[in-house]
């Protein structure tokens, strides 16, 4: 994660990180937004990876806009990005 700055390409990342842990779509009321997950730390070794072990990096119309929980939670609470007021 070290070499990721914003505005890379999704595919590029992909390319870089190899395949996700986790890959999900939000679908907020400006737009949509893909997160992928990737294993970053282990809680548990029990040889399932779980969300808590990864950071998630932040898309948006498959350009990266950050990375980090902090990142998505601004994403999530942001009103000109959710609609709310």
């Amino acid at each position: 994660m070290a070499t990721l700055s914003e505005g890379r390409a999704l595919d590029d990342v992909v390319t870089l990180m190899g395949a996700p842990d986790f890959d999900e779509n939000l679908r907020l009321d400006n737009g949509q937004y893909r997160v992928l997950y990737y294993r970053t730390q282990r809680v548990t070794a029990d040889g399932k990876t779980t969300k808590d072990e990864c950071t998630p990096l932040v898309f948006e119309q498959d350009t990266l806009i950050g990375w980090g929980h902090n990142q998505l939670n601004v994403l999530l609470q942001s009103p000109a990005r959710n609609g709310s007021s």
